[in-house]
C-alpha cells in the first residue's frame, strides 16, 4: 500500500506542478507576512515573548527529553491540520479554505523564525535549527503536497466529468490512500520533533 501510494503521489506532483508552484508561493507569502508581522507588534508584547523564549532556553536543560504530554500534543496538532486539509478536499468550497490554511501555516512559521533570529540573534538561529527545522523538513513538504492533493480532489468535484459517478469511487480511494501516506510522513515528523528536536534543543541551549 505504501509503495502504491508513493508512486501515485509522485505521478500527481509531476502532472500538477503548476498547482504546487501556486501553493508554494502562497506559503512563501505567508512566511514573508509572518516575518513582517513582528514589526507591528507592540514593544511590550515583543518583550514578553522574548522573556518567554529566554525562560525556555534557561530551563530546557532540566526538562525531560521525552514527554508523553508533548508527544500527544504534537501528534494531535499535526493530525488536526492534515485531517482538516483532507476533509476540506471533500468539499466544493475547499480550495480557498485550504489556501488560507497554507498561508496561515506559513505565517506561523515565518513569525516564529524571524522572531527568534531578530530578537535573540545567533542563539535564536541555532534554536530554530534545532527545535523547528528537523521536523519541518518532513512536515512542511508533506503538508504542501497534502494541500495539493486536497485541492485537486475538490476541483475534481467541481468539474464533475461525464463519467463522474463511475469514476468517483476509485478517485476517492486514490485520494484517501495518498493522504494516508502523507499522514504517516507527518506522524514521523511529529516523532522527530518530540524526541530528536527536544534532545538537540537541550544540547544546544547549554552553550548559550
Amino acid at each position: 500500500m505504501l509503495q502504491s501510494g508513493l508512486r501515485s503521489l509522485m505521478s500527481h506532483v509531476r502532472q500538477n506542478w503548476l498547482l504546487y508552484l501556486i501553493i508554494a508561493v502562497i506559503f512563501t507569502l505567508g512566511v514573508i507576512s509572518g516575518g513582517k508581522g513582528i514589526n507591528y507588534l507592540p514593544s511590550n508584547q515583543v518583550n514578553e515573548l522574548a522573556k518567554l523564549v529566554n525562560k525556555f532556553t534557561s530551563q530546557a536543560g532540566q526538562l525531560p527529553v521525552t514527554s508523553l504530554t508533548v508527544v500527544k500534543n504534537t501528534l494531535a496538532d499535526h493530525l488536526i491540520t492534515i485531517g482538516l486539509v483532507y476533509f476540506l478536499g471533500l468539499t466544493v468550497i475547499g480550495v480557498p479554505l485550504i489556501l488560507g490554511l497554507i498561508f496561515g501555516q506559513g505565517f506561523i512559521f515565518g513569525f516564529t523564525t524571524f522572531f527568534l533570529v531578530k530578537n535573540i540573534g545567533w542563539p535564536g538561529f541555532f534554536l530554530f535549527a534545532a527545535a523547528i527545522l528537523p521536523a519541518g523538513l518532513l512536515y512542511l513538504p508533506a503538508l504542501l503536497i497534502g494541500a495539493g492533493m486536497a485541492i485537486s480532489f475538490s476541483l475534481y468535484l467541481i468539474r464533475k466529468p461525464r463519467n463522474f459517478n463511475f469514476a468517483l469511487w476509485p478517485t476517492f480511494l486514490r485520494y484517501t490512500l495518498i493522504m494516508l501516506v502523507i499522514t504517516i510522513v507527518i506522524l514521523g515528523s511529529a516523532l522527530i520533533k518530540t524526541y530528536f528536536s527536544s534532545w538537540l534543543t537541550q544540547t544546544i541551549v547549554k552553550f548559550f
